[in-house]
């Protein structure tokens, strides 16, 4: 019986160990920190739910082939933000205008007061571009106000004028940074919804924003798991 216990005591130990010390390092490795600034490298390895099919609508600069989000591991300040990213599928100079539709009630209807919709003008440059953001209430494209203006947060011509990416605070969508919500995202031809991934919402809680409260629970079923083994056996 001793040593079933100290196996189990063993088992214990190794379950603390990897939750609090191998997990989180492996969640960092996989999913660097997101910083906006235009560059990409940092978003290798985040949750990218849409990988829309190449050349299925034209003209290039309203043909979105990726969408991702993410939101940076214990940030732990009031304005938690998450963090957005589109690649369309060419394009050169054109400017592209992206719609990102927010139910964030997660009822299913995207057209209530709380809902939001993000509009996203992203015009490349020969050598860097411009990015304005425009947060409004439902989503008829009226309500808007500006939470972005003159970024240099996309591709440049010369970078290949494919991807861009942006960001907005939990405070300014008014709500709390682990709430689940519907999103997705659509370009737009003028006023007309182009491509994108409407047919395939995401349902999105950003996780990461519960840091070690989430893990303390997780790390407390793994330990009260072993102690039913432990009584079983015993």
């Amino acid at each position: 019986m001793k040593k079933i216990n100290d196996v189990l005591k063993i088992r214990v130990g190794v379950v603390i160990f990897a939750l609090l010390f191998i997990l989180p390092e492996m969640a960092l490795a996989q999913s660097g920190t997101i910083v906006i600034d235009g560059q990409f490298d940092d978003w290798v390895g985040q949750a990218c739910p849409v990988n829309d099919p190449v050349a299925d609508v034209s003209p290039a600069k309203a043909d979105l082939i990726m969408f991702c989000l993410a939101n940076n591991l214990n940030e732990n300040n009031p304005d938690e933000t998450a963090y957005f990213y589109a690649e369309r599928a060419g394009g050169g100079q054109a400017a592209s205008e992206f719609r990102l539709f927010m139910d964030i009630n997660d009822n299913g209807d995207y057209s209530e007061p709380t809902d939001k919709m993000m509009i996203v003008e992203y015009d490349p440059t020969n050598n860097s571009s411009n990015v304005e953001i425009q947060l409004c209430n439902g989503n008829t494209g009226s309500d808007c106000v500006y939470i972005a203006q003159n970024q240099d947060w996309g591709q440049s011509v010369t970078e290949g004028a494919l991807k861009v990416e942006w960001s907005v605070t939990f405070a300014q969508l008014g709500i709390a940074p682990f709430q689940a919500m519907d999103v997705f995202l659509t370009t737009y031809l003028g006023s007309t919804a182009n491509d994108g991934s409407v047919a395939d919402s995401v349902n999105w809680t950003p996780a990461n924003a519960l840091g070690w409260p989430l893990l303390l629970l997780v790390m407390a079923g793994g330990i009260g798991l072993l102690w039913y083994r432990r009584r079983q056996i015993a």
